[in-house]
């Protein structure tokens, strides 16, 4: 049987669609962290929906380029492009009037904090030993729960739970796990809420996802597209004509299958 090689340096190229569904739960939930999953979103998802395509490359850095979006999502409207390269940066680029924003270090930002000793997230996934196919590849069905220890809020008493919890239903491969692994290790928030686990159990080619904090919806990915290629040689670079602009407070980022 012949079998084709990937290139010797090749990138993942993938697209990705997202929908934040409204579920029905019994469970009781914290006014603080619904009212925070409700603003989540209708921030991020005022249609519902999200598609994303996106670029791994062989040294971790990551291009998702915002194909559907919503004019309410000022930070990252239809056409946007969020680089986050290896160094750590990340940089959100408008082709529209050819400008970009800087994001700030939310890792550092947690560390000044001191927010980062005090989340402490446990990981438990069961691997089900169901299969099926998706894009063309075929994933193993997998569920997990996380939960993650909240920090104390000082000042005036706020109903804010000791933890909060996330279940979820993956659908993993392990035909691309190195790239989940590389895009991973760029990103140092990640071991924080517990997401590099995930990237031990193979690369997800769709999910959805429940919790304390999405109080009343469920956010469903799945990869619609798949291949292995090289990207342009300017995939992750900003333009030289792309003008610097402030950020502004509150961010609108799409959510896919590989945040």
């Amino acid at each position: 049987m012949l079998t084709t090689a990937a290139p010797a340096f090749a990138d993942l190229h993938f697209t990705v669609h997202t929908e934040a569904r409204p579920v029905s739960t019994s469970e009781a939930v914290s006014p603080f962290l619904a009212m925070a999953g409700d603003m989540l979103i209708k921030t991020m998802f005022p249609d519902g929906t999200s598609e994303s395509t996106y670029w791994i490359s062989n040294d971790g850095s990551t291009r998702i380029e915002l194909t559907e979006g919503n004019a309410q999502l000022k930070m990252m409207p239809a056409g946007s492009v969020m680089l986050h390269l290896a160094s750590g940066s990340t940089v959100i680029m408008n082709p529209t009037d050819k400008t970009y924003r800087t994001l700030p270090d939310m890792a550092a930002a947690l560390l000044a904090m001191n927010v980062v000793s005090q989340l402490k997230p446990e990981v438990s996934v069961v691997r089900t030993g169901e299969f099926d196919t998706i894009a063309g590849i075929r994933a193993e069905h997998l569920t997990s729960t996380t939960t993650i220890n909240l920090p104390a809020v000082p000042g005036p008493a706020m109903e804010v739970p000791a933890a909060m919890t996330m279940t979820a239903d993956l659908w993993v491969t392990e035909q691309y796990a190195a790239y989940k692994a590389l895009a991973m290790a760029s990103l140092p928030i990640a071991s924080m809420l517990g997401l590099d686990a995930m990237a031990s159990q193979g690369f997800v080619m769709k999910n959805i996802v429940r919790g304390s904090i999405l109080a009343g919806y469920e956010l469903a990915s799945v990869v619609t597209e798949i291949k292995e290629e090289t990207a342009p040689a300017d995939a992750f670079q900003i333009p030289a004509d792309y003008k610097e602009v402030p950020s502004p407070t509150g961010l609108g980022l799409p959510l896919g299958a590989q945040h």
